[in-house]
């Protein structure tokens, strides 16, 4: 996108089921939207946090959350996001999807669109192979403990994030 006129990209990742019909009127509601937000996931599943209601196209809603969706099943990002996203990741220590959350850190508030077209079909076909089944209770609970404790701490940055809000006129 940098090295060449491209104003946005959609990415969609390998195990994306897609409903055409659907994610026409998502992909629609997104393309009107990309220039003023920069980064618009097509959710899977609805936001942890309150988001504010930006803009619709029925049914979609596209809804900017206070914490970011996790998963980058698919996403249209812009040509200026994409490079903020460059410039912040010059050490990338972390998962993609909660890079993207952090907009305390990018500067950039990813908004999401709900229902989105686009569903996760990795069961349907071999599985993720990022988490492991193969783990005992002990590291299963201290696991989610832990996934608490982080969950918690993105609330807050989210709820002080110094990254600027849309103004949506």
């Amino acid at each position: 996108m940098q090295n060449r006129d491209i104003d946005a990209a959609l990415i969609i990742e390998d195990d994306a089921g897609l409903e055409p019909a659907l994610f026409d009127k998502a992909l629609s509601l997104a393309q009107a939207n990309i220039t003023e937000l920069g980064y618009i996931q097509f959710q899977t599943r609805p936001p942890r946090s309150s988001a504010r209601l930006i803009d619709t196209n029925a049914p979609c809603r596209l809804l900017l959350p206070t914490v970011g969706g996790l998963r980058t099943t698919a996403q249209l990002v812009s040509r200026d996001a994409a490079a903020r996203l460059l410039d912040v990741s010059r050490v990338f220590d972390r998962p993609v999807d909660t890079f993207v959350q952090s907009h305390w850190q990018t500067g950039l508030r990813p908004a999401m669109i709900l229902p989105s077209g686009i569903s996760e079909i990795a069961d349907l076909l071999d599985g993720s192979t990022i988490q492991s089944a193969r783990k005992s209770l002990a590291e299963k609970l201290g696991r989610e403990f832990r996934r608490g404790l982080y969950r918690r701490a993105v609330a807050r940055a989210a709820r002080h994030s110094p990254a600027p809000e849309p103004t949506n006129d």
